[in-house]
């Protein structure tokens, strides 16, 4: 996405309501020390059958491995089960992405089911990912 596209997304996002139904709201992570924007996290809280909230997270290459993501996911799963009524939150990824698996892992969740996925330009495994608001670390 062009610089523009960027900062109007930015801009759009620091106004959002954080929790509404059915609508995805995106959280930056950054560094503690210097307040750079290292990552982000897509969150959706689902209206279904078993209500549940939906995360996604996205962190530079140069700021993996030294635990910020751990932190950030931790502090996204209090502040949802905190917020909400949600009982569970679930994270999705392609089974090739290790180390998202890992991270999910570290930070609680367990694996549920392994799901073939079709996308536009191939088919691919994901993993489904949850942790129970008693479960949460």
């Amino acid at each position: 996405m062009s610089s523009s596209d960027a900062a109007a997304f930015l801009e759009e996002m620091s106004t959002a309501a954080f929790g509404t139904t059915g609508e995805w709201f995106q959280l930056g992570v950054a560094e503690r020390l210097t307040d750079r924007l290292i990552g982000d996290m897509g969150i959706c809280i689902r209206n279904s059958v078993d209500k549940h909230a939906e995360l996604g997270v996205t962190l530079a290459a140069d700021s993996q491995g030294q635990g910020l993501g751990s932190e950030a996911v931790l502090q996204a799963l209090a502040m949802l089960f905190e917020s909400s009524d949600i009982a569970r939150v679930v994270a999705i990824t392609d089974t090739r992405n290790h180390a998202t698996v890992r991270l999910l892992q570290r930070v609680g969740m367990k694996l549920t089911e392994t799901i073939d996925s079709d996308t536009c330009s191939e088919t691919r495994s994901e993993h489904v990912f949850a942790i129970g608001r008693h479960d949460a670390l």
